[in-house]
C-alpha cells in the first residue's frame, strides 16, 4: 500500500526497515524490486537500543541479504522509531511492515504513526497474505445429478466427483458407489455437498482432502456456484 509518493519524483534510495516481525522478508523483497524498478539504491535498516541488541540485529539483517541482492545494510542506534527515520538520507522511499504487535511495529502505527509521512518521497507498507483458494484453484468438471452411474464412470478421473445442478454444488459421488450400483442415477447415489470458499486459505482444503480421497477439494462462492477445485 503505497502512501504520499509522488510518481514523477527521483527517488535516489529506497529504504527498508526491517526486524523481527513477520512481514520483515516481504519488507526485503520489495525493497530490492522497488529500487531495480526505479533504478535506485536498496538499503535494509534496522534499530538496535544497545549493544546487547547489535548481534541479534546483524544475524536478522544477514538472513534478508538474499532477498534483497546488492542492497546495503544499515543498524541505527536508536530509542524510537523516529531515531531510525532521523538516520535515513534524504528523499528516501521507506518501506515497511504493516502493523502488529511488536516494538518495532508499534513505534509506526501507535501514536507515532505519523513518521511514516516524514520520508520525504514517501512510504509503502508491506503485508505478507495467505494464498487463498480462487489463486490455486484449477477447472473442475462435475457430474450432473441425473447421470447414469456408468456414464460417470467413463469420464471421472478421480476417486471423489462433483455433483452440481444449474451451476452449484449439489454434492459429491464416489467411484466405489458408482461401481456398487452401475443402473443407478449419480443423483441417487450422492452424498451431501461439501466445499470450500474461493477466499478461505489454501489451508482450507487440508481438512477435506482425506474425506475427498485425495481428489480435488470443490470451492465455491458465496451463493454456492461451483467455481473450481483445490488439490493438495
Amino acid at each position: 500500500m503505497p502512501l504520499e509518493i509522488e510518481p514523477d519524483r527521483r527517488i535516489p534510495a529506497v529504504v527498508g526497515a526491517v526486524g523481527t516481525g513477520p512481514h520483515s522478508p516481504l519488507v526485503a523483497g520489495l525493497t530490492g524490486l522497488i529500487a531495480s524498478g526505479l533504478g535506485a539504491d536498496a538499503l535494509l535498516v534496522t534499530v538496535s537500543r544497545s549493544d546487547a541488541e547489535d548481534d541479534q540485529a546483524l544475524a536478522m539483517l544477514g538472513s534478508l541479504d538474499a532477498l534483497a541482492p546488492g542492497a546495503g545494510t544499515k543498524i541505527v542506534r536508536a530509542d524510537t522509531a523516529a531515531g531510525l527515520i532521523d538516520a535515513l538520507p534524504s528523499d528516501v522511499l521507506l518501506v515497511l511492515g504493516a502493523p502488529g504487535g511488536s516494538w518495532w511495529q508499534r513505534q509506526f502505527f501507535g501514536p507515532g504513526r505519523r513518521l511514516i509521512h516524514r520520508a520525504q518521497a514517501g512510504s509503502v507498507i508491506a503485508k505478507a497474505a495467505p494464498l487463498r483458494c480462487f489463486q490455486a484453484m484449477t477447472d473442475i468438471v462435475p457430474l450432473g445429478r441425473h447421470m447414469q452411474a456408468r456414464d460417470a464412470l467413463a469420464v471421472m478421473a478421480h476417486p471423489v466427483a462433483v455433483v452440481a445442478s444449474a451451476g452449484l454444488l449439489v454434492g459429491i459421488v464416489r467411484r466405489t458407489a458408482l461401481e456398487g450400483a452401475p443402473t443407478g442415477t449419480v443423483g441417487t447415489l450422492m452424498e451431501p455437498a461439501t466445499g470450500i470458499s474461493a477466499e478461505d486459505p489454501i489451508e482450507a482444503a487440508d481438512d477435506l482432502t482425506e474425506f475427498m480421497d485425495g481428489s480435488p477439494v470443490p470451492v465455491v462462492d458465496i451463493e454456492g456456484k461451483l467455481l473450481g477445485g483445490v488439490s493438495i
